[in-house]
């Protein structure tokens, strides 16, 4: 469909990756790691530290493409009012 289309480019657009010099290795980019630093000190200070990838069904989400999309979207407010979340 012409969403999953569009969650697949800026999937490519957004998950860039960084090869940090040696054969086979990667690195997030470095937009994504500044976030997940960020989450993840979040979600400390407030109680909830994240253990692990979170997960839908058996699917891991990347929470890093989910907030970009959602942003892309409009943020937050504008997804859950206009019900946007089958897209995101």
């Amino acid at each position: 469909s012409q969403s999953e289309s569009w969650i697949e480019r800026m999937k490519e657009n957004v998950m860039g990756s960084v090869e940090d010099g040696y054969e086979g290795s990667w690195l997030p980019h470095p937009e994504e790691q500044l976030f997940l630093d960020q989450l993840f000190a979040f979600m400390e200070r407030h109680g909830a530290p994240i253990h692990k990838v979170p997960n839908l069904g058996f699917k891991k989400i990347d929470l890093f493409l989910m907030f970009s999309v959602v942003k892309r979207l409009g943020g937050y407010k504008k997804v859950t009012m206009e019900r946007l979340w089958k897209v995101v």
